[in-house]
């Protein structure tokens, strides 16, 4: 929650000023270096592509026949490879954009909360809005570069789920946020759980569609990250089929029924997926899910359905490798929420319009009554 009052963020603010002093901690923010682990990827994206590129041309010279199947493979695969480059460098370039205000950030941060000085902009949160300190966990070179947020997770006093700190502070991620965690002494209070309301599932979950919520249930909005993780590969199959009709016309044969039918299943396998996607997505009516006061609540073709916090055991976000032949790589979280008597409520994190780890950390937070204050209780 953001404060604009002179007691807690003015210390801060004068620490950021003037330097740390007693019992603030300051970092100042610092251009990551140019060439970390993304970036090294990006350049050898180039250089698999051009790798690529003289294969297929090699193959065209040392057999010149009209149709050559290798040379077609050849050919699409660096074509795969050269989008790939171009996929990768451009986030990398626009990643180093980015960071160029770099040193105009700090964070000043102490017992009492946490200030974040950006360019033309001043956010504050006080310690008992804060839940937890997440960084996400990454595999491969990932997790080794300085791209990984910190993750301040917030209570649903605060009106926002959680705020990204950029990785400008730290030479690891998960260096700063022992730094915050230390400081901060954040730790896991246990309070009496409420009882589950007389109102449906349905009904709430409608509610909170529209943007009605209670004072201590979180929205988790929609996300469209399932979007990128479609079978985008199968559209190689076009540039092949018409290559391969072209290749047949030049031998003195014909392929151009084949090819279009080639052509039709690869537009045809992406647009699937997507319209599956978006008809799920559509049963959700515009949000994730709703983490109530007293229970979580998703909702599904059928409806909403509903697990008190009472019978949750865990929440944990598990994480498995996809390979696509346009960026390589890369890691897929899924959401699972398991219940006492051994249901397990798993929810696709390309579908989150935050990090999965974000709403696990609230799910557990929900769990053991952590935003149940005695003003609260009494208020029941």
């Amino acid at each position: 929650m953001t404060d604009t009052s002179e007691g807690f963020p003015h210390s801060l603010r004068q620490a950021i000023r003037d330097g740390a002093r007693p019992g603030v901690e300051v970092a100042r923010g610092e251009r990551p270096p140019w060439l970390d682990a993304e970036s090294v990827g990006a350049l050898t994206s180039i250089f698999l592509a051009a790798f690529m590129i003289a294969a297929a041309v090699f193959r065209a010279r040392i057999t010149p026949v009209p149709f050559d199947l290798l040379a077609l493979l050849l050919r699409t695969a660096a074509l795969a490879f050269v989008v790939r480059s171009l996929i990768l460098i451009g986030k990398s370039v626009r990643r180093l954009l980015a960071t160029r205000d770099a040193p105009q950030h700090a964070v000043a941060w102490s017992r009492e909360g946490v200030l974040w000085k950006s360019p033309g902009e001043e956010r504050s949160f006080r310690r008992e809005d804060i839940i937890a300190v997440v960084v996400q966990p990454e595999r491969g070179r990932i997790a080794q570069s300085m791209g990984r947020p910190v993750l301040l997770v917030l209570s649903p006093r605060s009106g926002a789920t959680h705020v990204a700190l950029p990785a400008y502070f730290a030479g690891r991620a998960d260096v700063f946020a022992a730094r915050l965690e230390r400081a901060l002494e954040l730790k896991d209070e246990h309070h009496p759980l409420p009882a589950p309301p007389m109102v449906a599932a349905e009904e709430r979950y409608q509610q909170a569609a529209t943007g009605k919520r209670g004072p201590l249930d979180t929205i988790i909005p929609e996300g469209t990250g399932y979007l990128w993780r479609g079978p985008y590969g199968s559209l190689l199959g076009i540039p092949f089929a018409v290559d391969a009709m072209l290749a047949a016309e030049r031998a003195g044969g014909s392929l151009r029924s084949a090819a279009l039918t080639a052509c039709l299943l690869a537009i045809l396998v992406p647009a699937g997926y997507v319209w599956l996607a978006r008809r799920r997505s559509r049963s959700r009516l515009g949000i994730a899910m709703l983490l109530a006061r007293e229970e979580l609540i998703v909702r599904g073709p059928q409806g909403a359905f509903s697990m008190p916090w009472k019978q949750m055991e865990q929440a944990e976000v598990r994480m498995r490798d996809v390979w696509s032949p346009f960026v390589g790589s890369y890691t897929a979280r899924q959401l699972l929420v398991q219940s006492r008597d051994g249901g397990t409520i798993p929810f696709d994190g390309g579908f989150l319009g935050v990090p999965a780890e974000v709403v696990a950390t609230l799910c557990q937070a929900y769990a053991r009554g952590a935003f149940e204050t005695p003003t609260e209780q009494a208020a029941d």
